[in-house]
């Protein structure tokens, strides 16, 4: 209990006293801070559009006003004689709407991956038809906001055309269009299923 007594004292020194002031390198090092945290916005806002329509609507308004309601004293109240615990608990404020967003975003990733492979599925469904196949599989896909998954394929011996290099034969051109059909070929169901 020794430690409650040290904690109560602490509080009451704390405030019977004036805290300190910020200093000029205080507010400074938190104008830095505000520029950086401005800077992982940007590249963060750019980075997580795709996922950005699966993100919770609550946690982006939570998180939006504790950076608002961080944001906005820093800005408004310039001055020298701030107690620096005000620019503590600011940035605890900016930290905490941060981590919000940042938790709702990694959340946002999840569901686009689960969004993903429902429309791996449905795609491979719509290229490779079977006897039982839905017939609305293509709304359902527009419907989910699926685009087109997978990989285009590699062909091992196709080396392109390199800047200052040599140009490709004909034959490695023949060769690579061949190779590129088979794979179209093997991916996509031409036939109606009627005609298999």
């Amino acid at each position: 209990m020794a430690w409650k007594g040290g904690l109560v004292k602490a509080v009451s020194k704390f405030l019977r006293g004036k805290p300190k002031a910020a200093t000029t390198a205080d507010l400074a090092r938190f104008d830095a801070g505000l520029v950086g945290l401005a800077a992982v916005a940007a590249v963060a806002a750019y980075v997580f559009q795709p996922a950005q329509r699966f993100v919770a609507p609550e946690h982006l308004f939570l998180g939006g006003m504790f950076l608002i309601m961080g944001l906005l004293p820093a800005t408004v109240f310039r001055r020298r004689d701030l107690p620096r615990v005000f620019l503590w608990g600011v940035a605890g404020v900016i930290a905490f709407g941060a981590g919000v967003l940042f938790f709702a975003a990694s959340d946002a990733v999840d569901q686009s991956e689960w969004n993903d492979q429902r429309c791996s599925r449905i795609q491979s469904a719509m290229l490779h038809p079977t006897g039982r196949t839905r017939t609305d599989l293509p709304d359902l896909f527009t419907a989910l906001g699926c685009r087109p998954q997978g990989w285009a394929p590699r062909d091992p011996a196709w080396r392109g055309v390199r800047a200052g290099g040599p140009a490709p034969t004909r034959e490695a051109v023949v060769a690579h269009e061949r190779f590129m059909r088979q794979a179209a070929d093997a991916e996509v169901e031409l036939n109606s299923v009627s005609e298999r």
